[in-house]
């Protein structure tokens, strides 16, 4: 007893060491050895596994004898064991040499006994060289191994259990369409095989509100559910719990024989719905009872990974509905911008028709105060019409800049008065021996309103300059500097080294004389500053705010 105890619970270590399905070859190592370790008289020993799930079943048998390998059973081998497994009970061929009902004399020469002991999934087979070699003692220890051996195929098939479902849950998150639930339908498919499942019919049940789709995942299209099955598959799913019809020729309360009948074109004799979050998963079988417990689970982690699916369905149609709804809304956008990019480049257009009529305007009032100025002979009269003709002449040159500028808003304020500055030198005929330009300015974006305010100030001040700082042939040097401080200030300066402002007019704001009345007003106007400087002759200065 001591040695049996001991070769039980190696069995069982070894049988609990499995974590794959490569681990049966231990477990059938230590089972052989623990037959020979208890003195049972061993010829061959084996195991025969049969699959049910194809049709006609097969059976796949393993030596358990070293180097033993896997191979399947020829079709009169097979339903041979096949009708052992079925019948349950041991099976003892005790003289093969006198009473052979199976022919396996010819098949096993050397044998002369043959035993096979039934367990859930398959037989445990043993032979010996002497007939009549196991006794009842024997028989009882090859009946515990044959159970030990249905706990391992359990075990195995709990770990591939496992393994199926983890197979399905990554393909579940591999789902990156609706359509890619397919893909999960196919795992399901291939999972039934990979467990055993036998079946004849394995479909979806789909619920959604009133509407009842199914779809047979051996292939074929989702199709509208008949009125009939409905309310059964409705109240599986409802209760949440698997319904399992074992025999249908013996109770038939929902007449599903014929239904499904007409659906696959088979009638089954067994049915199990599934129930899970979308509906339920469903299998039939032409065999009553054809779903065993340990299946059942399985079939139930099935459809917890089809519940994951379709909830991940769910989920994709919602992004891919927003995902369309973005592509629409990318859509209305990109055409509002082309149609606001059109609209702006003809504004743009117009805008530049716009400074190019006002420029050829202001030119055409100018040529008008020439003609104007021609007619008349007094000297002050032609001068103010002069001084007139030059600061129209300065707002016509900001448009010309702002026609040939790609900012019709905006204008370089330095670049602007700098080329200003030497135009107003030009057209006073100044003599450039005589009189020196200096210019300093920084690049200063600002816009229309400001830019003619500055234009028209440089023009004072340098006009002011090149009349009244160098009179009597003198030479010297006329500055404009603009310069812009870290505080959004900026400051525009005219100087000259000449004769000097008279004291009298020391009030600027005050001044009574057309010129400066101008420049304090314009100084107003851009909300700026006016500074009066006599060192060395005279500098004016203006400051003022620029916004960006």
């Amino acid at each position: 007893m001591t040695i049996r105890r001991r070769v039980t619970g190696e069995v069982r270590k070894a049988l609990w060491r499995m974590r794959s399905s490569d681990d049966m070859a231990g477990l059938l190592a230590t089972i052989r050895q623990g037959l020979i370790d208890l003195d049972i008289p061993l010829l061959y020993c084996g195991v025969n596994v049969v699959e049910t799930f194809p049709d006609p079943p097969e059976v796949t048998s393993h030596s358990m004898n070293p180097q033993g390998e896997w191979h399947r059973l020829q079709s009169v081998g097979a339903a041979t064991v096949y009708d052992f497994w079925k019948q349950g009970e041991i099976v003892y061929r005790r003289d093969l040499h006198h009473d052979d009902p199976y022919g396996e004399s010819k098949i096993f020469p050397d044998v002369a006994c043959i035993i096979d002991v039934p367990f859930a999934q398959g037989t445990l087979a043993a032979s010996s060289r002497e007939p009549h070699a196991f006794s009842e003692e024997h028989v009882e220890l090859l009946q515990e191994m044959a159970d030990l051996l249905e706990d391992g195929f359990r075990r195995l098939a709990q770990l591939r259990a496992m393994e199926v479902r983890g197979n399905l849950r990554e393909q579940v998150w591999k789902m990156r369409g609706t359509t890619d639930i397919e893909q999960v339908m196919a795992v399901v498919r291939q999972s039934l095989k990979s467990l055993g499942i036998r079946h004849i019919n394995c479909g979806i049940n789909l619920i959604d509100g009133d509407q009842f789709r199914s779809h047979n995942i051996e292939g074929g299209d989702w199709q509208a559910l008949d009125v009939g099955p409905q309310p059964l598959i409705e109240r599986i799913w409802r209760g949440g719990k698997p319904v399992y019809r074992r025999d249908l020729e013996k109770e038939d309360e929902f007449n599903e024989r014929d239904t499904i009948r007409g659906f696959y074109g088979e009638s089954p004799r067994s049915v199990v719905d599934i129930p899970f979050s979308h509906g339920t998963l469903a299998l039939n079988s032409d065999e009553p009872n054809a779903f065993s417990e340990d299946q059942v689970d399985w079939l139930v982690y099935l459809a917890e990974g089809l519940e994951e699916g379709f909830r991940r369905v769910d989920d994709l149609r919602v992004l891919e509905e927003h995902n369309r709804d973005l592509e629409r809304e990318i859509a209305e956008r990109k055409r509002a911008e082309t149609d606001l990019e059109s609209s702006l480049a003809e504004k743009d257009v117009l805008l530049k028709e716009v400074h190019h009529r006002v420029k050829n305007n202001l030119q055409v009032v100018s040529s008008l105060l020439s003609l104007r100025a021609n007619s008349i002979q007094d000297e002050a009269a032609q001068q103010s019409f002069a001084d007139s003709r030059s600061q129209i002449e300065a707002m016509a040159f900001i448009h010309e800049c702002l026609y040939e500028s790609p900012d019709l808003g905006h204008i370089d304020c330095g670049e602007y008065i700098g080329t200003l500055a030497e135009n107003v030198l030009s057209s006073y005929g100044t003599d450039r021996q005589r009189i020196n330009l200096r210019i300093d300015v920084t690049h200063q974006v600002v816009d229309v309103d400001t830019g003619i305010h500055c234009g028209l100030l440089v023009h004072e001040l340098l006009s002011n300059c090149l009349k009244y700082a160098f009179p009597e042939g003198r030479s010297g040097t006329i500055g404009v500097e603009l310069s812009s401080l870290s505080t959004g200030m900026v400051t525009l300066r005219a100087y000259d080294d000449g004769v000097g402002i008279p004291l009298e007019l020391d009030a600027i704001h005050s001044a009574q004389t057309l010129g400066l009345r101008l420049v304090a007003d314009l100084t107003k106007q851009l909300h700026g500053t006016l500074s009066l400087d006599r060192v060395g002759g005279t500098s004016l200065s203006i400051s003022f705010p620029v916004t960006a």
